[in-house]
């Protein structure tokens, strides 16, 4: 019998190595499983690909096409809903792997314990009660099927191991953008993360995707992923919206114009994207820009009496 034996790797699971499940021949593979998939594009397609990560731990393995097409639904309802788990239940679902993968068969308790580690993975990341009790249920009925075969243990911790990782990855935000940046024509980049401008309605630059390093799992553009159909926000603190415009597929660019006219003092911008699916990522670190009168400018601040004249400041 073969009784390979999957160690995670202490820091966790999302970026541990995946040679130990698919074994030194499917280096491509393993590449692929194992990259973050960034966009909601590519949480879709990892998602799509479950089942072949699934098939490299045994090519001749039986999975149920009602048990994976389930288990792929409901991988979808959590793709980039979650935040990171407690790493107090990451240790303890690599410490359950560990215990169990010596063993021979996998009996009910070993599979009701890998169950019970793997829900509170699960549940430790903000998934609603329904997804967490789905996606045990979906493992459980995995499981089952894995009982039945000749290397039961083998095939239940590494497929439990490799859709948690699955979970950990899809589940995350869409990738957080780097902070904007006044445009060079709009005024004077102070310092890093800090600028001036006398225009009312400045432009903030930055790119997104595209030449980044976050990994190509899609087949991205310039090493980068693929940012098709982003659009970039510029929010401040409360997420309020200012402005925003679709990032270039080609090169990762974007240029936000702020819709409404500002008023002199210093503003604390964030950006966001937003995918075509809607799905927000986290706002970047803040950006903070100073809005100044040009010398001589007068600057309407508010209205006296309904059609009276508007009170100025210099």
């Amino acid at each position: 019998m073969d009784r390979r034996r999957f160690v995670p790797s202490p820091e966790g699971l999302e970026g541990r190595a995946m040679l130990s499940v698919f074994g030194a021949s499917n280096t491509a593979q393993v590449s692929a499983a194992q990259e973050v998939p960034v966009t909601f594009h590519q949480k879709e397609t990892r998602i799509e690909h479950l089942p072949f990560y699934l098939k490299q731990l045994d090519p001749n393995r039986f999975l149920p096409d009602a048990t994976i097409r389930k288990l792929q639904d409901d991988l979808l309802s959590i793709a980039g809903r979650l935040h990171r788990p407690n790493p107090a239940t990451v240790e303890a679902f690599n410490s359950t792997i560990k215990d169990i993968v010596p063993n021979a068969s996998l009996s009910v308790t070993d599979a009701k314990t890998l169950s019970h580690a793997f829900q509170r993975v699960v549940g430790s990341t903000g998934a609603t009660a329904q997804q967490v009790a789905n996606l045990t249920q979906d493992m459980n009925d995995l499981a089952k099927v894995d009982s039945q075969s000749p290397q039961p243990v083998f095939l239940a911790t590494n497929d439990y191991s490799l859709v948690l990782q699955t979970i950990l990855g899809v589940g995350r935000p869409i990738q957080r953008p780097p902070a904007p940046e006044l445009a060079t024509q709009d005024g004077v980049r102070v310092s890093d993360g800090i600028g001036k401008t006398t225009l009312r309605q400045p432009q903030l630059v930055g790119t997104y995707g595209a030449g980044s390093s976050v990994g190509n799992f899609s087949g991205g553009t310039g090493g980068g992923f693929n940012s098709n159909g982003v659009t970039i926000q510029i929010v401040d603190d409360q997420g309020t919206v200012y402005g925003q415009s679709v990032v270039d597929p080609a090169n990762g660019n974007y240029r936000v114009t702020i819709g409404t006219p500002l008023a002199n003092g210093v503003y604390r911008f964030h950006a966001q994207a937003v995918d075509s699916q809607g799905h927000v990522s986290p706002p970047s670190r803040v950006y903070l820009l100073k809005v100044m009168s040009r010398p001589g400018e007068t600057v309407a601040t508010g209205m006296a009496t309904p059609k009276g004249p508007l009170s100025a400041r210099n």
